[in-house]
């Protein structure tokens, strides 16, 4: 036999957002990063201690922030100052005030991609993970939102804004 529950609110919007981040949190798992040691990670970098992999021969410069949630590939450059894996912007409105909802996804980032000088790449959001494929290159100060995936072999130029969730082709 299936149970059903019934959930009875007057905020409909605040208790869904409220629960999927309980979920998000209850669902957690904390994974020591693995880091190819033909990686080299400067030592004025920081990536997390959990929840990252690093492929082989990635250069990871100064002052770049590597959260948790990361997945890069192999012979990955990421510049100074580039932070990855950040929660989007996320907020909902209620009659209970603004809920700040938790990202679970991830940033995947395919082989031979380089991130440029202070770049913004959050992490996916629900079913949606930031994903950059194979051979793309991304110009200084870019801002990647949360879902975005870039295809394979795109050039992305300095100081583009590409907003959550959109879709960007091959070449």
């Amino acid at each position: 036999p299936v149970r059903l529950e019934v959930l009875v609110c007057n905020d409909p919007v605040f208790c869904f957002w409220k629960i999927h981040n309980y979920y998000v949190e209850r669902a957690y798992k904390a994974c020591p990063s693995l880091i190819s040691p033909t990686a080299r990670v400067h030592e004025k970098a920081y990536v997390a201690s959990v929840n990252v992999e690093i492929g082989s021969h990635v250069i990871v410069e100064p002052n770049a922030v590597i959260h948790e949630g990361v997945v890069i590939g192999d012979r990955c450059v990421i510049r100074s100052g580039a932070i990855i894996g950040g929660d989007g912007f996320e907020q909902k409105r209620t009659s209970k005030g603004v809920v700040s909802v938790r990202h679970d996804g991830k940033v995947v980032i395919g082989n031979d991609v380089e991130i440029g000088v202070q770049n913004s790449i959050a992490k996916g959001f629900s079913w949606r993970d930031t994903k950059i494929c194979d051979e793309t290159r991304i110009d200084s100060l870019v801002h990647v939102a949360h879902g975005v995936h870039i295809g394979r072999g795109c050039l992305i130029t300095a100081c583009a804004e590409i907003s959550g969730s959109v879709t960007i082709g091959n070449n």
